[in-house]
């Protein structure tokens, strides 16, 4: 019983430092990435909204003739 206590806690510590080795590297990329000037950001949530819809459209056609 105390090993498996001991291989899940291990377990649970290796995530963890995935996940934190994962936001570190993906904090440095928003860094190092351009800035955007003049970023609408309502348009852009419009135009990802749009985007969605559209694709759930798809999928739904797609469901209905069976692909």
């Amino acid at each position: 019983m105390k090993n498996t206590s001991i291989s899940n806690e291990a377990y649970l510590l290796e995530n963890e430092d995935r996940k934190e080795t994962s936001l570190r590297i993906a904090i440095q990329k928003g860094l190092e990435s351009p800035r955007v000037e003049n970023f609408d950001f309502d348009e852009n949530l419009n135009q990802q909204k749009a985007k969605k819809r559209k694709k759930g459209k798809l999928a739904l056609r797609q469901e209905a003739i069976g692909e």
